[in-house]
């Protein structure tokens, strides 16, 4: 990464910063409907405008699948507005989706993707497990340790990688309000 913020309060708190630092009044940001409601309710305090991406149905299991490229590209394609895409990925039940296309997609529209990765905090450190958002171009990647990386309490990171344009310094900002 170029700078990783370790934060308290969860990805929550994580989730709020970046919507702090990089969303606006009125800007149109495109998030996966599976996302954690952190992302959601920064979304309502920033002001920004939700144009929701639906994941397909999974009947046998009840849960929302994997955020499709194809649906993101289509979004991207017929709305130049957007700015940002937001992507939880894996979900709470574990559905992982195709981040190093929807990378590949977003930059061809030169829009920033975040990955709200909560749940992948140890896939860097497995090769049997997916690959981390980190590593596949997202701009923003979070991080939960409480919940599958062992940490106490509500330890998160937020990590800006390496070829973001995001700068540090927004986000530094966003932590303090």
């Amino acid at each position: 990464t170029k700078k990783t913020f370790f934060v308290t309060g969860g990805s929550t708190i994580a989730n709020l910063a970046l919507a702090f630092a990089y969303t606006n009044p009125n800007e149109e940001i495109l998030i996966g409907r599976n996302c954690h409601r952190s992302v959601l309710t920064g979304m309502i305090i920033s002001g920004a405008k939700v144009n929701w991406v639906i994941p397909k149905k999974l009947n046998d299991w009840a849960i929302f699948g994997n955020i499709e490229p194809n649906d993101i590209e289509q979004k991207l394609k017929n709305n130049r507005n957007i700015r940002l895409v937001w992507i939880t990925n894996p979900t709470y039940e574990g559905v992982v989706s195709d981040i190093k296309k929807i990378s590949e997609i977003c930059k061809k529209y030169k829009t920033s993707l975040i990955v709200d990765e909560a749940h992948g905090s140890l896939w860097n450190f497995s090769s049997h497990l997916p690959e981390s958002a980190l590593n596949l171009g997202a701009d923003a990647v979070v991080h939960s340790l409480h919940k599958t990386g062992g940490a106490m309490t509500q330890a998160s990171m937020l990590h800006i990688t390496k070829n973001s344009n995001f700068e540090e310094e927004k986000i530094t900002h966003a932590l303090k309000l």
